[in-house]
């Protein structure tokens, strides 16, 4: 087994898990499969060795990394610190901002990665949040960002939330945008405002 002659600190197996998994996630992010442990000990400073010490092998690492993006909670935790007493747009574009960070790391994973698809369904059932708990959850911190705000709004907060999600999803998808990502700022004008000019009674050709 490759190694050097460097001694790693010593760390719990917790956190030298950690530790790694923060080193190798952008290796992963650029490199995919073919990313060595060599180039993860590099980037973490420790010895070859020391990751099989948590790790039983690569594929393992590659798996803790992948498994780490998909992870919801970060993404949970900055929809809950949004800033409540901000004006409804604001809120929404800040909004906008954490859930087209989550969805930017997913889709440069999978490509990295060349899968075409995300994990299986019966592969993500397994982790501690499959996708059904995820998405209602998803929807539970946007219905709370909006609020008592649901009151401007020609639809329930519910549908916002969806309408929201799939204008995030196609206007980050750097395909479906066709390599023109929308900003949040833009997502969010389109979902509150639409993309008609505002129009008299004389102008309304309906």
């Amino acid at each position: 087994m490759p190694g050097s002659t460097r001694r790693a600190p010593r760390m719990a197996p917790a956190a030298r898990r950690a530790a790694i998994i923060e080193a190798a996630r952008p290796l992963v992010m650029r490199y995919g499969s073919a990313v060595t442990t060599r180039q993860i000990a590099e980037a973490g400073g420790i010895a070859e060795g020391t990751i099989f010490r948590v790790f039983a092998d690569k594929e393992s690492v590659v798996q803790a990394v992948v498994d780490e993006v998909f992870d919801p909670a970060p993404t949970l935790r900055g929809l809950a610190a949004v800033d409540r007493h901000l004006p409804l747009r604001e809120r929404l574009v800040a909004a906008t901002v954490v859930l087209q960070d989550r969805l930017s790391q997913v889709f440069g994973l999978l490509d990295a990665l060349g899968w075409i698809r995300p994990p299986e369904p019966e592969e993500l059932d397994r982790r501690p949040m499959p996708p059904a708990a995820i998405n209602d959850a998803l929807r539970a911190a946007l219905v709370d960002i909006v609020g008592p705000d649901e009151r401007l709004l020609r639809v329930p907060a519910p549908e916002l939330a969806h309408v929201l999600r799939l204008l995030i999803f196609s206007g980050t998808h750097p395909m479906i945008s066709d390599g023109r990502l929308l900003t949040p700022e833009q997502i969010v004008s389109i979902l509150l405002d639409g993309v008609a000019l505002p129009t008299t009674r004389e102008d309304d050709p309906c």
